[in-house]
C-alpha cells in the first residue's frame, strides 16, 4: 500500500513539473531536405559523390540566387541520395526558383552540370509566406489587422493595446497577468 501511494505521489509530482520549456516553439530555420536520383554512365549510381547545388531565378541562364552549397562525399545507393540544403534566409521571397545540380565522383577535378534544372515546389518556398512581407513590423501588422476584422492598432510596438483581451471563461481574471492598462472585459 505504501509503495502504491509513493508511486502516485511521484506521478503527481511529474505532472506538476513546469512543461513550458518542453513545449516552447523554436524557429524552423532555413534548411530543407532534397532527395534526388543520380545515374552514372546510364546506370543508377552507387558510391560517394560530391554534389553541388545552386539556385537560379529562371529555368535556363538567368542569375544565381544565394550561395552555392556543396555536399562532399554524399552517399548514393541505387541512384538515390538525400541531402540537407541551406541557401540562407533571404533567397525564398516568393519568386520562382530552380535548382541546378552538379555532380562528380568523390574527389574528381570538376563537376558535371546536370540538366535540366529542377523547379523547386512550394515546400521550400513556404519559408517565406506570400503575405509575410506585409507584416514586417508591428506598425504594418496593426494596419493589416484592420483589413482582417481585427480592431485597428490592437497590436502595437509596445504590445497588446488596452481592452483587446476578452475574458472567455468565468474567474479567468484571477489567473491572467496583463500589461499595465490592459483590462479583461
Amino acid at each position: 500500500m505504501k509503495t502504491k501511494i509513493q508511486l502516485h505521489a511521484i506521478l503527481l509530482s511529474l505532472c506538476l513539473l513546469p512543461t513550458a520549456p518542453c513545449l516552447a516553439a523554436s524557429p524552423t530555420g532555413t534548411a530543407f531536405t532534397y532527395q534526388g536520383r543520380l545515374n552514372d554512365a546510364g546506370q543508377p549510381a552507387n558510391g560517394a559523390y560530391d554534389l553541388r547545388f545552386a539556385l537560379f531565378d529562371t529555368a535556363q541562364a538567368g542569375a544565381g540566387v544565394g550561395v552555392v552549397v556543396t555536399n562532399v562525399s554524399t552517399p548514393v545507393v541505387n541512384g538515390l541520395f538525400t541531402v540537407t540544403l541551406d541557401f540562407g534566409p533571404s533567397v525564398f521571397t516568393g519568386d520562382a526558383r530552380w535548382i541546378e545540380i552538379g555532380a562528380r565522383t568523390n574527389g574528381a577535378a570538376s563537376f558535371l552540370t546536370l540538366a535540366p534544372r529542377q523547379t523547386l515546389t512550394p515546400a521550400p518556398q513556404a519559408l517565406f509566406a506570400p503575405t509575410a512581407g506585409v507584416a514586417a513590423s508591428a506598425t504594418t501588422a496593426g494596419s493589416a489587422a484592420t483589413a482582417n476584422g481585427v480592431t485597428a492598432n490592437a497590436v502595437t510596438a509596445a504590445g497588446i493595446a488596452s481592452g483587446q483581451v476578452v475574458k472567455s471563461l468565468n474567474n479567468l481574471r484571477d489567473n491572467v497577468t496583463l500589461a499595465a492598462g490592459a483590462n479583461l472585459t
